[in-house]
Parts: C-alpha cells; structure tokens; sequence
C-alpha cells in the first residue's frame, strides 16, 4: 500500500519536472503561452513601443512623434467632421419645409467669414 502511494508520488513529481522542462524549452526557443500568467508579453509590447519612439541611446526619433501626431489630428478630425449644410434660398425654405411643417429647430449664429451676410441661420429638419 506504501509502496503505491510512494510510486504515484514519485511519477507526480516526474511529471511535473518535464513539464518545467518544455515550458523552459519553450520560452528558450521564442515561444510564448498565452495562457500564462505573468509572461513577458506585457515587457515585449513596451519595449516595442519604446524602440518605435526611441532609438538605442535614448533619443527621441523625430518620425515616431510625428506619426503620432498626425494619428492624433487624423483622429480629431474623424471626431468632430460634419458634413457641410445645403444652402437654399428662401423661396425653397418656406415652401419645401416650413408650410410643410418640417421645420424642427432654427439656429441663428453670426457669420464671421462672410462679408456680405452677418447672420446664418442653421436649420434642422424632422
């Protein structure tokens, strides 16, 4: 009976010893489990990011703030475009929307850059 429980101890642990072994095999040759915990990927990725902004000496490179920068305006941009309002006269307006009862706001806001006409009157439909 002693001599069971010695035997499954011991093939246990010789279990386990091979597996240590792969997983050190394993990380030697460059392979990474993703079910690992506390693996270097984390290190791997911000010394990616490090090499992408700085080069050996620990200089900036100019290329990699630039390419942030112009993601950054790119991204700004996305955020706040829209798409330029139809202009029509007032014939139009009053005819196609406001005897229709289409009209749901009416905004009036300076022009600053026009010259001929100070107000703009931003309309928005149902």
């Amino acid at each position: 009976m002693e001599n069971e429980k010695e035997e499954k101890k011991a093939a246990s642990t010789k279990k386990e010893e091979e597996e240590q072994i792969s997983e050190e095999e394993g990380e030697s040759k460059g392979g990474s489990d993703s079910g690992k915990k506390g693996g270097n990927d984390n290190k791997d990725d911000g010394n990616k990011w490090k090499k992408f902004f700085f080069d050996e000496d620990n200089q900036p490179k100019p290329e990699g703030f630039l390419a942030l920068m112009l993601s950054g305006f790119a991204g700004y941009y996305l955020l706040t475009y829209r798409k330029p309002m139809q202009e029509i006269v007032y014939m139009d307006f009053l005819n196609n929307y406001l005897l229709k009862n289409n009209v749901k706001e009416i905004n009036i806001t300076k022009d600053r850059r026009s010259e001929v006409f100070n107000y703009r009157a931003e309309v928005v439909t149902n």
